[in-house]
């Protein structure tokens, strides 16, 4: 199998994505939802306090009929389409919301999370609409950023 068809399979994989729904957190954020098979997985969209159209966005298995997060690695497979989904919602919301940024973030312990966000914003390029751009590496004080989505200035 040439690279180009590895390329071509992991396209399509990451195309077919989950139906999801939008809901309300209980502190009234926007997050969306969707199952992936027997689990359900939640997207929060956690806007900033202090700054106007920013949002943090977290991703995580939840248990049905829970509203708790579980940031740990799953191993359930799947995860093509669940990174799929994932993607097609921030791009969504995006096109939807108009926001000045959406950051991803991870503890500085949690080096898995760390790990897929250092390849996640490589695959996410291609579901932000023209006026974004990515900014790799942003630091913050408590915990390292792994990643933003800037919208660019007009």
């Amino acid at each position: 199998m040439i690279l180009s068809d590895i390329k071509h399979i992991l396209i399509e994989a990451f195309n077919d994505t989950y139906e999801y729904e939008a809901i309300r957190t209980r502190s009234g954020d926007l997050a969306f939802r969707f199952e992936a098979g027997d689990r359900v997985i939640r997207v929060d969209f956690d806007e900033h306090p202090r700054n106007l159209k920013a949002y943090e966005v977290a991703f995580a298995e939840i248990g049905k009929g829970s509203s708790t997060m579980n940031f740990g690695i799953t191993g359930s497979g799947d995860e093509f389409r669940v990174l799929g989904t994932v993607m097609k919602i921030i791009g969504d919301f995006i096109k939807e919301h108009s926001p000045n940024i959406i950051s991803f973030s991870a503890e500085k312990d949690e080096g898995s999370r760390a790990q897929l966000y250092h390849k996640y914003h490589k695959l996410l390029k291609r579901y932000i609409p023209v006026g974004y751009s990515i900014d790799v590496d942003h630091k913050g004080s408590d915990y390292r950023s792994y990643f933003a989505i800037v919208k660019d200035a007009e």
